[in-house]
């Protein structure tokens, strides 16, 4: 995708300069309007303007700014948290299964709309984003997506005031399924396509040394696809209902993902295991209301998370300080990305545009049986037993990094380096790795975050998650652990 109505955003951008600059006591416009929030989950770029999903094709025909995006992490935990708060993983802390809850002294974006006047109603799925985390505060009205016809219904009946309704889909998270009604979006169908395909079908191809074939990988990509169609038919029935309500124009709208899916492009599936351009790069579609006089023009690369910092502004509020520059004003910043507590290693990401840069720390020794230990977590049965309980593997990972510098790592090791050149296409091809480029990312990651200070587990508790909700994260794939090696008999 491309930005749109490039001279529209120049004209605009030129005019509004001109108003602002000659007349130094007005302020920038107030919306007053509703605001509409989409977050589709594990939904990659380079889906978005193949014909696969009309529906966010169409808004971002008609949109005012239409493109590419980078999250700040490559799963749910830390990226949405970081659309939440507008901050980096590291600095708002949310960025492991042990510290998911959003943080009490840190505002969100709906704590803040409703403290400029808006009323807030959010539809979400995904179990991390319940009340259980965190995710209720500043919201009026606060449920599942599933039940579309009450998502429908709070959309056609706004009433063109200050409303704020967030919702977040889950399709095409796994499981994938066959979703026939859309088979013919696809350019070859296979006929042996099977139902579903669940996240423990896949995770044991998360291990780099067990890839996926070809057969296999073709089967999972086709039925992400038609799960992906399937979030965009649920996108529709949100978008018709708001044009249902007669407030369609004078809304502000966007549309973003929390990150992508991998299928073996990096020697890995699913999400949340490396920083590639296939987890971190999503759609960001974002409709401006009618005749407003503001433009957007975000700069060369893109981060997701300075939604956070224009819808407030939007709305005549001024984001917390330490927020990222809004999407009305150009940034020269490259978008950062953050991935904590590996099999031993830490990874950082700096996008700038066309250019990336990986930085991977290490805080302790690699684990030989990291992904079966993950495997089991996950509630499945590694290929071979285990010589101790997987707890015990990643609770000794956990005290090594809490004696490492995140971003550093521990004494006597050196990051590694690896650049990249990302193409229009979507193609990635080797890069150079220069002092310049690691010296800026290590500068970015100390502005966002602090000084690079031993890792801070013990700041608060871990939030208190039921069996019911273990479950359904399990169900999801996940993998949620404790700082804490499981006592005996547990």
């Amino acid at each position: 995708m491309r930005p749109r109505r490039a001279g529209i955003h120049l004209s605009l951008a030129l005019g509004a300069t001109a108003l602002w600059t000659g007349c130094a006591a007005e302020a920038p416009p107030v919306h007053r309007g509703p605001i509409v929030l989409i977050t589709i989950d594990a939904l990659r770029a380079d889906l978005v303007g193949t014909g696969l999903l009309p529906n966010l094709d169409a808004l971002a025909e008609e949109a005012d700014w239409a493109g590419t995006a980078i999250t700040t992490s490559s799963w749910t935990v830390p990226s949405m948290a970081s659309l939440f708060t507008g901050q980096q993983p590291w600095r708002h802390g949310s960025w492991h299964s042990a510290r998911a809850h959003l943080r009490d002294d840190v505002p969100t974006l709906p704590e803040i709309l409703r403290e400029l006047g808006y009323e807030n109603a959010a539809f979400r799925s995904n179990s991390w984003l319940t009340q259980t985390f965190g995710y209720v505060r500043g919201f009026d009205r606060f449920g599942p997506v599933s039940r579309m016809e009450r998502v429908t219904e709070v959309l056609a009946s706004l009433d063109g005031g200050q409303q704020f309704v967030w919702m977040h889909l889950l399709p095409p998270h796994a499981p994938y399924r066959r979703h026939a009604g859309y088979l013919d979006r696809l350019d070859a169908p296979r006929d042996d396509l099977p139902e579903r395909i669940t996240p423990l079908d896949l995770r044991p191809f998360a291990d780099p040394e067990r890839p996926l074939d070809a057969d296999q990988r073709e089967r999972a990509w086709q039925l992400y696809q038609l799960t992906a169609a399937h979030a965009d038919s649920q996108v529709g029935r949100m978008l018709d209902a708001l044009r249902e309500s007669g407030h369609f124009d004078e809304a502000l709208i966007a549309v973003t993902s929390d990150h992508g899916e991998e299928f073996g492009e990096n020697g890995q599936v699913l999400h949340g295991n490396n920083l590639h351009r296939v987890l971190i790069e999503v759609p960001l579609i974002v409709k401006l209301p009618a005749d407003w006089p503001r433009a957007i023009d975000p700069g060369a690369t893109v981060a997701n998370h300075r939604l956070f910092s224009t819808l407030i502004e939007a709305a005549g509020g001024t984001p917390p300080a330490g927020s990222p520059p809004s999407l009305f004003e150009p940034s020269r910043d490259g978008a950062l990305s953050e991935l904590y507590l590996g099999n031993g290693v830490n990874r950082m990401s700096l996008v700038e545009g066309g250019r990336q840069l990986i930085w991977t720390s290490r805080f302790a020794p690699a684990e030989e049986r990291y992904y079966d230990a993950m495997l089991a977590l996950a509630g499945a049965e590694p290929p071979s037993p285990l010589p101790e309980a997987p707890e015990e593997l990643t609770a000794r990972l956990e005290r090594e990094f809490e004696n490492a510098p995140p971003l550093m790592g521990a004494p006597g090791t050196r990051p590694g380096l690896q650049a990249f050149d990302w193409g229009a296409d979507g193609t990635v091809e080797p890069g150079a790795a220069e002092d310049d480029f690691a010296r800026r990312l290590q500068e970015r990651w100390q502005a966002e975050n602090g000084s690079d200070l031993a890792a801070r587990l013990a700041e608060r508790g871990e939030p208190e998650i039921s069996p019911e909700e273990m479950e359904r994260l399990r169900a999801l794939g996940y993998v949620v652990t404790s700082r804490k090696p499981a006592a005996d008999g547990e």
